[in-house]
């Protein structure tokens, strides 16, 4: 023992502390001879354990949880949804936009401020919210200031960021949604019987100046009597937002009101 006991002050290895020299020394290499992205071979497992963690955490700290307890700011939304027979949608959409987050997360999406700022420009023409007190006002009444204000735009600009991503496939889910929902037959048969209709009446190629109207007579046709809401100040942005152009909103348009001037002028015959 006696020759251990003359060793063990001066040959006693510090394991812990050597790794961590290791490995500050291979992060100056690194840094000086510069970084390279990792990649790897295998794809990430999301098993059921992992999803329900997730959901477990996001449930301690996420807005949700903030909600069922009874928030005082979110206090009586959920029963507000409830008594307008809207949770069911709000609820679909809330999923979407989770889904969509949890996409650009795999992809590995960026978003720097230039991207952020410009998706703000477009969602403020998109919503006629052009003027600062009414971007302000709208702002207040989404309960959005400060940090809050630039993580939801944050996370919007991602979203739209994978939207265009997806936008080439995206038709067949948006089938599938309406057979979901029982909507697509109906439709179909709406579109059947609207191009029959045109048709007969040599308008199948139907367009703006075959209405009789203005252009701007039109689109008040369209977004205050058919929609219910006001013209947009920008018709560019808020044709994006329905994923056409701006030609395709009008055509759309004015085919919907030759055919819808044709029934009201069948419901007034004899």
């Amino acid at each position: 023992m006696a020759p251990l006991r003359a060793w063990l002050p001066r040959g006693r290895v510090d394991r812990k502390r050597e790794d961590a020299l290791a490995l500050l020394r291979r992060i100056g290499e690194l840094a000086r001879s510069g970084w390279s992205r990792k990649t790897v071979t295998y794809q990430f497992s999301r098993t059921d354990s992992w999803e329900a963690l997730r959901a477990e955490v996001a449930a301690e700290g996420g807005t949700a949880s903030q909600l069922l307890r009874g928030d005082g700011r979110w206090s009586g939304l959920r029963e507000e949804l409830l008594a307008a027979g809207q949770a069911h949608d709000v609820y679909a959409g809330g999923r979407m936009r989770a889904w969509g987050l949890e996409e650009a997360r795999r992809l590995g999406a960026r978003v720097n401020v230039r991207a952020v700022e410009a998706v703000i420009d477009d969602f403020r023409r998109e919503r006629s919210l052009l003027e600062g007190d009414a971007f302000d006002a709208w702002l207040r009444e989404q309960g959005l200031s400060g940090d809050e204000a630039v993580a939801f735009f944050e996370r919007e600009a991602a979203l739209r960021n994978v939207a265009t991503r997806d936008e080439a496939t995206l038709f067949d889910h948006v089938i599938d949604h309406l057979r979901s929902s029982g909507a697509l037959g109906s439709l179909l048969s709406r579109a059947a019987e609207k191009r029959r209709d045109l048709t007969t009446r040599g308008l199948e190629q139907g367009d703006a100046e075959d209405t009789g109207l203005s252009l701007e007579d039109l689109w008040k046709w369209y977004f205050v009597e058919r929609l219910g809401r006001p013209v947009p100040a920008d018709l560019v942005a808020f044709a994006r937002t329905q994923h056409a152009t701006l030609d395709e909103l009008r055509y759309a348009a004015a085919r919907e009101y030759l055919a819808r001037g044709s029934a009201a002028r069948a419901k007034c015959r004899p």
